[in-house]
């Protein structure tokens, strides 16, 4: 799929003043039944994973479960850890797919968090 901004995509948005960013909030960016639906699939869905890292000299779980998902043969590596993505789910591509309509920007892949430690 080509990403290119999509002329018909009108959203209210507002942009939010952040020091060295550039960030603009769509507030309606799905429907709430939708982002509803979405929070669902993904908390019942998503292949969490709790990383641990080596930290001076200590194995320290990292405080949020982590998820990494993207494009065949992508991989992240931070603190030590390499993740290979898993496959994009049906869900998180209709998510990004909309977003890259909007935005005009591809992306091949996509880290998904819980900071609460809970799914």
């Amino acid at each position: 799929m080509a990403c290119t901004k999509s002329s018909t995509a009108v959203l209210m948005s507002q942009p939010l003043s952040m020091p060295d960013a550039d960030v603009v909030f769509y507030p309606q960016f799905f429907g709430r039944a939708t982002s509803d639906a979405f929070l669902q699939e993904l908390l019942a869905h998503t292949e969490w994973q709790q990383e641990t890292i080596r930290l001076w000299g200590k194995a320290i779980d990292v405080p949020r479960l982590t998820a990494w998902y993207g494009d065949a043969g992508i991989s992240y590596t931070y603190s030590g850890i390499t993740a290979m993505a898993k496959p994009w789910t049906p869900t998180l591509l209709t998510i990004k797919h909309r977003i890259e309509e909007v935005a005009g920007v591809c992306f091949k892949q996509r880290a998904l968090e819980s900071l609460s430690g809970r799914t």
